[in-house]
């Protein structure tokens, strides 16, 4: 399976001494955004030493991104890796759709809003007749 990526950001940190992190964020040619993290292996000036992928299968691609930079562009087989690994053909997981949940969130608040508006003019038509009903005595008139 041949894939074609472009590096969007490059971070790396110290987690403590002597081993650190990298996370490439990459975009396929599909346009579906991907994270790798990496740990790695750093001497005393911190300078990395060796680079291992968190997660097995993306050893190859870690292997790559270790010598691009941010902005590159460059396409990756991954066929004999997963045959020598007897890993299935497969296509990367789908972002997951959290703007349709937060849509159903927005469109289940608007009933409660507006019982809640209602509620509040409601509340508010009661008290301005309790107080008109209550200006004659207020004013020292008998009704």
């Amino acid at each position: 399976m041949k894939k074609t990526f472009t590096i969007h950001d490059i971070t790396r940190k110290e987690i403590s001494p002597g081993k650190g992190s990298m996370v490439w964020f990459l975009t396929d040619e599909k346009g579906l955004p991907r994270k790798v993290n990496a740990i790695t292996d750093v001497d005393n000036e911190g300078v990395v030493q060796a680079v291992h992928a968190v997660y097995s299968r993306e050893t190859p691609l870690v292997t790559t991104l270790v010598y691009r930079d941010l902005g590159d562009e460059f396409s990756i087989d991954f066929s004999n890796f997963n045959s020598h690994h007897h890993y299935p053909p497969r296509e990367p997981y789908k972002p997951h759709r959290l703007d349709r949940h937060r849509r159903i969130r927005a469109e289940a608040i608007w009933p409660i809003l507006w019982l809640g508006v209602l509620a509040l003019l409601a509340g508010i038509l009661y008290l301005i007749s309790q107080d008109f009903a209550n200006i004659p005595a207020f004013l020292g008139m008998a009704s």
